[in-house]
């Protein structure tokens, strides 16, 4: 009672209001940002529903910087597969914020990180664990330069059948999809999860996503100004980003 109590003071749209007073000194002749949560909802006991989008735009005479937040939602469901997604993506002229040179190291770097991930798993978890990672693309100029690359991991864990050395609260996934891709544009990160309803954090008392959610519902100020503060250190790295200029 208490929750729903708390969690009927504010409803999604009333605390779209007030994030949409936050971000507007964001809104400028060169500078373009909006946040908005999709969902939030509470029971007694955790955070069932957490959903949010964003876009930030941020232009000068020499790069733009655009982060598209299209989509972080988590969702508790039944509670057999608690299932968290991401959408983001960073844009912006990397050979000109960072050379030619960077963007073929990290490519490189991608590349290392698909085979480092499946055989480090594999070592962790014996046969409870099923890992495939690999660069699903690659492209390159007349140069040998790098124009893009993505890696793609898919990760699955047998929990029935964990090592004795892995307690089953201990886990968090139970599985992991995950793609990331590099160009000469920008990033982008596509994730789905599924986590393991037995971890510890679901069930015990830690301050976490259930008692943001009901802060924000509750028009709490601490919430909000760490929201707050949060928007300024997006601009500021949209700021070092833009500053950037490869040697």
């Amino acid at each position: 009672l208490a929750t729903a109590a708390v969690a009927a003071v504010f409803t999604v749209q009333e605390v779209n209001q007030k994030v949409a007073a936050l971000t507007a000194p964001f809104n400028t002749a060169n500078s373009e940002m909006s946040l908005e949560f999709t969902s939030l909802a509470v029971d007694a006991v955790r955070a069932t529903d957490f959903g949010v989008k964003a876009f930030y735009k941020k232009t000068t005479a020499d790069n733009e910087v655009v982060l598209d937040l299209k989509s972080a939602q988590y969702a508790y469901g039944d509670g057999k597969n608690p299932t968290a997604n991401l959408d983001v993506g960073l844009k912006f002229d990397v050979v000109k914020a960072l050379g030619q040179k960077v963007v073929n190291e990290l490519a490189e770097e991608l590349d290392k990180m698909a085979i480092e991930m499946a055989g480090e798993q594999a070592a962790e978890y014996g046969p409870a664990a099923k890992v495939d990672a690999k660069i699903t693309e690659k492209k390159v100029d007349a140069n040998g330069d790098i124009e893009s690359i993505k890696m793609t991991l898919s990760a699955s864990l047998d929990l029935a059948q964990l090592p004795a050395s892995k307690p089953l609260n201990e886990e968090e996934f139970k599985s992991i999809e995950l793609s990331v891709s590099a160009s000469r544009t920008g990033f982008e990160i596509k994730a789905s999860v599924v986590m393991n309803p037995d971890y510890r954090r679901f069930n015990n008392g830690d301050d976490g996503l259930k008692e943001y959610v009901e802060k924000l519902l509750a028009d709490d100020v601490d919430a909000y100004q760490e929201l707050s503060q949060f928007l300024l250190i997006l601009d500021s790295v949209a700021n070092w980003l833009l500053a950037m200029k490869a040697a």
